[in-house]
C-alpha cells in the first residue's frame, strides 16, 4: 500500500487546503509541521519544510523514515525562463539539477555535487499519474520540465552570478535535495510539480511578480494536492 508524503516549503502556500483537509494528526516533527491526513483507504501526510535546500531534504528524511512514506511529492512555486511558460503554467518535473554548485576543480561536472549524479531524475510512471489526476481547468499544464535548485531567490541583480544548466526550465529553492534524498532509497518514488510564480527578463522584478502573483499560485498549489488526494 503506497504512503504518499507531501513537501511544501511554506505553511500560507495551502491555506485554501487545510480547511478542506481530513486532519487526523498535526505535530511537530524536527521543527517541521506535519498533518496527517485521511484520504480513502490510506493515510497522506503533509510536511511544511521551510524555504530552502537543507531544510527540504531534512523535511523529506522525516517523511521517510519516521513515517514510512514511499512516494514524496514535492509541490511549490518557481521562477520560469522558459520563454513559452507563462504565469501559473503547472510544471511536471522530469529532471532537477543544482544550480549554486562548483566543485570542478575536482574533475566533477558543473554543478554537480562530489559522489553524486550529476541529475536527479523524478518517477515517469508517478508523473503520468499525476498528470491525469489534476483537473485544474484553464491553466497550461508543461511535462518533461527541468529543473535547477539553488539556496538564491532569482531576480535580475543575481541571474548572471550562476550558470545554469542550459536545459534549465525552471528554477526553485528545494526540489532538487528532495530529489536527492529520495535516490538513496531504492523504494521511493517520488515527482516535483511547479506552479510558475514569476518570469525572469520581463520589466517586472521576479520579486514583485511572486508577491502580485502569490494568492493565484498558492491556490493552485492547494488545488493540485486536493486533486491528488482525492
Amino acid at each position: 500500500m503506497n504512503k504518499i508524503g507531501f513537501v511544501v516549503a511554506l505553511l500560507d502556500e495551502t491555506n485554501d487546503l487545510r480547511k478542506e483537509l481530513k486532519v487526523l494528526k498535526e505535530e511537530k516533527v524536527g521543527g517541521c509541521l506535519v498533518y496527517t491526513i485521511k484520504n480513502n483507504n490510506t493515510s497522506s501526510y503533509l510536511i511544511y519544510s521551510g524555504v530552502g535546500k537543507a531544510n527540504a531534504a531534512h523535511a523529506t528524511s522525516i517523511l521517510i523514515n519516521k513515517y514510512k512514506v514511499n512516494i514524496v511529492i514535492n509541490i511549490g512555486s518557481a521562477c520560469s525562463i522558459n520563454k513559452g511558460y507563462e504565469i501559473s503554467d503547472i510544471c511536471v518535473v522530469s529532471s532537477s539539477i543544482y544550480g549554486d554548485v562548483d566543485v570542478c576543480v575536482f574533475g566533477y561536472e558543473k554543478n554537480q555535487l562530489p559522489h553524486e549524479p550529476l541529475e536527479f531524475l523524478t518517477t515517469n510512471e508517478l508523473n503520468q499519474k499525476i498528470i491525469k489526476l489534476i483537473d485544474i481547468k484553464n491553466h497550461n499544464i508543461h511535462t518533461d520540465c527541468y529543473l535547477s535548485t539553488t539556496d538564491c531567490f532569482i531576480d535580475k541583480h543575481n541571474f548572471k552570478k550562476f550558470g545554469f544548466h542550459k536545459s534549465t526550465d525552471l528554477i526553485d529553492m528545494e526540489g532538487t535535495a528532495i530529489g536527492q534524498v529520495c535516490s538513496k532509497y531504492s523504494n521511493v518514488k517520488h515527482a516535483i510539480i511547479k506552479v510558475v510564480s514569476d518570469v525572469y527578463n520581463k520589466k517586472v522584478t521576479s520579486s514583485k511578480q511572486w508577491t502580485e502573483n502569490s494568492v493565484l499560485f498558492k491556490n493552485i498549489i492547494s488545488k493540485i494536492i486536493k486533486s491528488i488526494i482525492n
